[in-house]
């Protein structure tokens, strides 16, 4: 069965008429539809909420991922679209790069790694860091920069 009712804020609609339930004492009292327009607007309001807690979740994560990643400050921003290549290998390790940290869902449970070398200047830390932060931001991954001299003093205090 349905009633010709009129929302506030929308004007008239068809709703549905249910049958009132005796258990809670509803006898004789129909029960309405509400707007169909209302209800849609409140799925949209309960669904960006949802979608607005999950980005602040995403965030919060993120801002933690990153103040454990240990990245120096010089290159907290470093990206692959700031990194300059001026030269045709460091066009070549940009792509590397790049491609590295795109694929990196499927090459981390291989074991893959890539190591970075060269002299000072090339652009080494800004592409590591730009792993870094592409990883944190995309695959939500913990990462830790790190030298390597750092890192072989660390393995080295626990010889002995």
């Amino acid at each position: 069965m349905t009633s010709d009712r009129d929302c506030p804020a929308h004007g008239p609609y068809v709703a549905s008429v249910l049958n009132a339930d005796p258990v809670y004492g509803l006898v004789g009292k129909p029960i309405y539809s509400q707007c169909p327009t209302c209800e849609a607007d409140k799925v949209r309001a309960r669904e960006e909420a949802t979608r607005r807690e999950a980005d602040e979740s995403r965030k919060a994560r993120v801002r933690t991922l990153r103040a454990h990643a240990d990245v120096p400050l010089r290159f907290v921003d470093s990206s692959f679209a700031n990194y300059h290549a001026e030269t045709t290998n460091q066009r070549a390790v940009h792509s590397t790069c790049t491609l590295f940290a795109k694929n990196w869902a499927s090459l981390a449970p291989r074991g893959h790694s890539l190591v970075l070398t060269g002299g000072p200047g090339t652009g080494k830390t800004h592409l590591a860091c730009a792993i870094a932060n592409q990883l944190i931001e995309t695959d939500m991954v913990k990462v830790r920069f790190t030298m390597t001299t750092d890192m072989i003093r660390r393995i080295r205090s626990t010889y002995g």
